[in-house]
């Protein structure tokens, strides 16, 4: 979705791609991936990634936390617009990768944001991972990309390996993998629950 050229259907030199799916399902997880592929990076100039959901709501702030990135240098332009032209002149003729990870609809003017992105090359991108799929009323979107839950052999192949490290879910006893798989399906299948229980279980172990 990021690489493929996309360019003759829309005049929007900077197209959104998002990243859908429930919570803890492996929206971001996905998204580092392929933000630090190298076939990704060698195909943009510049490539950004901010973490939404750390507490970077202020349209200003992200517009600055750009300019820097791209730029490598402080900035210390306070006045909004100025900030928004600086940034526009870095980006200019260059295709650009921004990741918005945890957008939240309530953080900021999104039409706002986007306006220095006008002047980047045709085919850069911006990649959101929505803090839920209501925040998707707020974009006008191109590309969409949704996670389904891991099927109940992934999710518990997942969960067993990080609690007892190289076995697998058909490598413990039946009983305790009957139990593994009623586990994880309380767990709704997602990625993130599963990880994070089986650390849980494999550092009570180790205790």
């Amino acid at each position: 979705m990021l690489l493929r050229a996309r360019d003759d259907v829309s005049s929007d030199l900077m197209q959104v791609v998002t990243v859908t799916g429930a919570s803890g399902i492996g929206k971001t997880t996905l998204s580092q991936l392929v933000y630090n592929d190298c076939r990704v990076e060698n195909h943009f100039s510049l490539r950004v990634w901010i973490c939404v959901t750390n507490g970077t709501t202020d349209i200003y702030e992200v517009t600055r936390t750009v300019l820097e990135a791209v730029s490598t240098v402080a900035c210390d332009i306070e006045d909004l617009n100025l900030l928004q032209l600086r940034l526009g002149e870095e980006l200019r003729g260059k295709r650009f990768l921004l990741v918005l990870d945890g957008w939240n609809r309530n953080c900021f003017n999104w039409d706002v944001l986007r306006g220095p992105f006008r002047s980047c090359r045709r085919g850069s991108r911006i990649v959101v991972t929505p803090y839920s799929e209501s925040t998707l009323q707020m974009v006008n979107l191109m590309l969409i990309y949704h996670l389904n839950p891991l099927s109940n052999e992934n999710c518990c192949n997942l969960f067993v390996s990080c609690a007892f490290a190289s076995e697998t879910v058909w490598q413990v006893p039946s009983y305790r993998s009957n139990i593994y798989i009623r586990v994880c399906e309380e767990m709704q299948r997602t990625s993130f629950s599963c990880q994070t229980l089986g650390i849980l279980l494999r550092s009570k172990l180790i205790l």
